[in-house]
């Protein structure tokens, strides 16, 4: 688990980074990337974003880490999550000419996993390797990836409510066949 006020994700810390510089600016609500990237930086227990700017301007530029940032600036209707984030051009901002705004949809997730990053997580959601604590009575539920119709239909939500209502679980492939 990353240190209190880290994130492991850097999605999360990229959230949690534009809802701290619109709080800091009220009055300059866009993040230059180059500021972004430090926040991100900052937010995380290791520098994820280690590379220069001009790299992850790249068009071939496929980073997982910057990609998770590219993606919080589209909607997801399948996980019913809104666009949560803006990019914009602004040379007149930033070298790199990229810009970022914080959306509504955005704060709200922002404001919530703020809330989340100091408190003890329970072990929820697990490899298959990890230990389950006498708190949750060393109990894993075990999902199916198809459960619901798999990730592409409502798994996700399944497991955003096991989330929430705290119940310990992992999930893969079972291997359950019903014989009559």
């Amino acid at each position: 688990f990353p240190s209190d006020g880290k994130f492991s994700s850097v999605a999360a810390a990229a959230l949690v980074a534009m809802l701290h510089h619109v709080e800091e600016n009220p009055h300059d609500v866009l993040c230059s990337m180059e500021e972004l990237i430090a926040k991100v930086n900052f937010l995380t227990d290791d520098e994820k974003l280690d590379k220069s700017t001009n790299y992850y301007l790249e068009r071939d530029n496929i980073d997982p880490n910057w990609r998770s940032i590219e993606k919080l600036c589209c909607e997801n209707i399948h996980a019913e999550i809104p666009q949560c984030m803006k990019i914009r051009k602004n040379k007149k901002k930033c070298d790199s000419g990229v810009v970022f705004e914080l959306l509504p949809g955005g704060r709200h997730v922002a404001t919530e996993l703020r809330k989340s990053c100091n408190h003890q997580h329970g072990p929820l959601r697990q490899l298959a390797s990890k230990y389950v604590s006498a708190e949750y009575g060393h109990v894993t539920m075990g999902v199916d990836f198809r459960e619901g119709g798999g990730g592409k239909v409502s798994l996700h939500k399944m497991c955003n409510m096991l989330d929430e209502i705290k119940v310990p679980f992992v999930v893969r492939e079972l291997k359950i066949s019903v014989r009559i």
